[in-house]
């Protein structure tokens, strides 16, 4: 099956998503990751139909540590933007596993779902559900 690939050029504006609407069409503006910086709960389940309609086997929902820290990043100038970060994080988290079944898991815990026996230890072993 032939895949086609279309990589969008993003031109300097606004962190994240914001504004993307504004210069291209919706369905080209949706995020390519899963993230709450700057993207919609609506572009996230979508983004999240896809990635399970074409079988993938693990999602992985990523952010910067300072989108969490009031001031330090665009996406938390105030307490509003970082409130609103943390719905989106706990909104698609609630999707994920009640809507979808989906399941959180540590990340020494994916190595045993692959069988990979000598997979290296890193101090990077937090589950997602701590951040929900």
């Amino acid at each position: 099956a032939l895949r086609w690939r279309i990589f969008i050029p993003q031109p300097k504006g606004d962190p994240g998503f914001a504004g993307a609407g504004r210069t291209l069409s919706r369905a080209l503006a949706a995020p390519a990751r899963l993230t709450c910086e700057g993207a919609r709960l609506s572009d996230l389940k979508a983004l999240t139909r896809r990635l399970l309609k074409d079988d993938a086997p693990v999602l992985t929902f990523s952010l910067h540590s300072t989108t969490l820290t009031l001031g330090a990043s665009p996406y938390a100038q105030d307490e509003a933007s970082l409130g609103k970060a943390l719905k989106t994080c706990r909104d698609y988290f609630r999707y994920f596993s009640e809507e979808l079944g989906g399941e959180f898991i540590a990340l020494d815990k994916l190595a045993d779902l692959y069988g990979i026996e000598d997979a290296p230890q890193h101090s990077l072993n937090r589950t997602l559900s701590g951040a929900a």
